[in-house]
């Protein structure tokens, strides 16, 4: 659930979902990040729209959400929440999948020897962010 959106509910005293904390899948191949069905079921958000997805299987019609992402909200500096719209998607084991829309905004460093990557997503107060 985007930020206005969840002010919009307190003025009006409508349920505000607790943020849901969860593990998120980095997919360089996808353009659009995605949320789980479970997820956005459990931040009790409906859908803003539908998009057109390729998938393994084909070409499908997917629900979109319009969320806020915080990467890393357990680190002293998390980098600034993002505003999205994300598309639904088939995946378990995690809350959501990193696409390149969050990816694009940021550094993504991937160290494949050692099995490490860094993804430096922008700040406030820094440059570029």
């Amino acid at each position: 659930m985007q930020r206005d959106e969840l002010e919009r509910r307190r003025l009006e005293t409508i349920a505000v979902p607790l943020p849901l904390y969860g593990r998120g899948v980095i997919d360089t191949a996808a353009e659009k990040s995605g949320v789980s069905v479970a997820t956005a079921q459990a931040m009790l958000i409906d859908p803003i729209g539908m998009n057109r997805v390729s998938t393994p299987g084909g070409p499908m019609h997917r629900p979109v959400y319009a969320i806020t992402l915080t990467v890393g909200p357990n680190l002293d500096r998390p980098p600034d929440p993002l505003d999205l719209e994300v598309v639904e998607v088939d995946i378990e084991g995690a809350a959501m999948l990193i696409g390149r829309d969050v990816l694009g905004l940021g550094e993504l460093a991937w160290r494949g020897a050692r099995r490490e990557f860094e993804l430096h997503l922008p700040r406030s107060g820094q440059p570029g962010g």
